[in-house]
């Protein structure tokens, strides 16, 4: 039994929890300053609105300037990154905040997540966007030189702090996004597991109705061969079978009664004396301890009720209620900045030819964004699996008719992320991208 049992992963270490409290401002004490997360937060929010302001300035410039390729259309995309992205690190650094500091949520905190290849998602997660960002300063390394400003009749100190805060606000605001990341894996991971813990449940509660259905068959068939025999009645030579001291009918055919599967439960009375009661009918057809048959199967009876049920599913519902309310807005916007940050990839394609760095700058996006959203898409993955679950009976129905139009779901703004939705989008946006190779291909012969 012990391989069967659930184990969580260890919380978090407490030189770990003592370096993201002081980073965060989460007061360690009656007596304690943050100064060192309002020195992080001032950086983060002066960087984001030097290379916010600095970047539409930029890119209203490039779109007047005859000398430049940028049409409205580019422009009005970069702009909508640009302040999207400015704004989802303040957020992830107080949804951060948020996150460590509730006790609720500091429970459900393990050190487990989701593995790609043998390696934990969370280091995979940390692993691309350091290589994102090696990727895209080294791409835009150009715009830190006079000439780029120059062209557009800029001053050349725009183009140095825009470059300069744009790569300072990229680090802090990564390290926020990557811990609120680092929590919603963990948390969908720690929801995996206790619906996998329902499952199992809901496994050996079928299990033990599929023990008492067999009782039940097993008493009827000892009730038959004790029934009196009138001289009307049927011949016993053509109920050999059923009359038969050894056997009696299975699931399988007919099975030795020494061989019947009867299974004992803790928490339930042995029922290891049912199979020996029924096994030591003498030869005058009478067994006296046999006569409570029917009363010691019914006190076997440890299934679960309708209300255990419920109330255990509406438990696990209320749990991933609040995950989806604490993340939705945060994993909304990652989503719809790496829709952004492909399309207009897409569109700068059109006008110019795509190098390996370009790419790298466009798949890393891509493959963060199903690494992002597997939590989610596992918990609905596992959900689905509760309603084929339960052992159907005909006072579960209604239950059962409940469960199939609410199933168990973590949903972003009472949309639930799937694995097939997941794998649509990366197949449009893949679609796109080899359109763009085949058009290239096309206008070179």
């Amino acid at each position: 039994m012990e391989k069967n049992r659930t184990k969580q992963s260890r919380k978090i270490p407490s030189r770990l929890w003592y370096i993201i409290a002081i980073s965060l401002g989460i007061k360690l004490g009656p007596a304690h300053k943050p100064w060192l997360a309002t020195i992080f937060y001032v950086i983060t929010l002066t960087s984001g609105i030097a290379y916010g302001i600095t970047g539409c300035w930029y890119t209203i410039v490039s779109i007047v300037s005859v000398n430049t390729k940028s049409t409205f259309v580019d422009g009005l995309f970069s702009l909508l990154l640009g302040i999207f992205w400015c704004c989802l690190g303040p957020y992830a650094n107080g949804l951060a905040y948020k996150l460590f500091s509730n006790r609720n949520m500091m429970d459900k905190i393990r050190l487990h997540a989701k593995t790609v290849f043998k390696i934990n998602s969370a280091l995979f997660i940390l692993v691309l966007v350091v290589m994102f960002f090696v990727c895209n300063t080294i791409h835009l390394w150009d715009t830190f030189k006079d000439e780029h400003c120059e062209v557009v009749d800029l001053h050349p100190a725009i183009c140095k702090m825009m470059f300069v805060a744009g790569r300072v606000y990229f680090v802090f605001a990564s390290i926020w996004n990557v811990m609120v990341a680092v929590v919603c894996m963990s948390i969908c991971r720690t929801h995996v597991i206790g619906i996998r813990k329902f499952l199992r449940q809901l496994e050996d509660d079928g299990a033990e109705i599929e023990k008492q259905i067999r009782l039940q068959s097993l008493n009827f068939s000892y009730a038959q061969k004790h029934v009196p025999i009138h001289l009307g009645g049927a011949n016993r030579e053509t109920d050999d079978l059923s009359m038969d001291d050894n056997w009696v009918f299975a699931d399988e055919g007919v099975t030795s009664l020494k061989q019947f599967p009867v299974d004992s439960d803790e928490g339930c009375q042995d029922q290891s004396i049912v199979q020996e009661d029924c096994t030591r009918v003498d030869d005058a057809g009478e067994n006296p301890s046999a006569i409570n048959l029917l009363d010691i199967t019914d006190n076997a009876d440890c299934s679960f009720t309708v209300n255990d049920i419920l109330l255990m599913y509406w438990k696990i519902q209320s749990h991933l209620r609040v995950s989806s309310l604490t993340f939705e807005r945060w994993l909304c916007s990652w989503i719809m900045l790496i829709v952004l940050w492909s399309a207009l990839y897409m569109m700068y394609w059109l006008d110019n030819e795509a190098t390996a760095l370009d790419v790298a700058e466009f798949l890393i996006p891509l493959l963060l964004l199903p690494l992002v959203c597997s939590g989610f898409a596992e918990v609905n993955n596992e959900g689905k699996r509760v309603v084929r679950s339960i052992c159907p009976t005909e006072e579960r129905l209604p239950m059962l008719n409940y469960f199939t139009r609410f199933e168990i779901q973590i949903t972003v703004f009472n949309d639930p992320l799937t694995y097939a939705g997941l794998a649509k989008v990366i197949f449009a946006l893949a679609l796109a991208f080899a359109s763009k190779i085949i058009i290239d291909l096309l206008a070179n012969l």
